[in-house]
């Protein structure tokens, strides 16, 4: 199902996102949810506190929907490591232009 993407100043994505206690069949599809708005809306990555799911649920796909096999789910990740700089234009999907 397509949910409407929250937009910037959203209290929910000032939040720190609670983490995901365990895979059930909501966070699966919590997980198909975010998919479909993800490929509707034409974007490569969403966060489902995108979605007003205040959890550590990330979807990325970097080939824009042409390889779906390829899709990235990220449940309670953590960065560990960064490094360099982003050059290309911000895609956020909670700012759009």
């Amino acid at each position: 199902m397509r949910r409407p993407i929250l937009r910037y100043g959203d209290p929910l994505l000032h939040q720190k996102a609670a983490p995901v206690a365990a895979i059930t069949p909501a966070i699966d599809g919590l997980i198909e949810d975010m998919r479909e708005t993800m490929h509707v809306a034409a974007g490569v990555g969403l966060a489902a506190p995108q979605i007003g799911e205040s959890l550590q649920v990330c979807l990325v796909d970097l080939s824009a929907g042409r390889r779906p096999d390829q899709l990235l789910v990220l449940i309670n990740p953590d960065v560990v490591e960064r490094d360099g700089m982003q050059l290309k234009e911000e895609g956020c999907l909670s700012l759009p232009g």
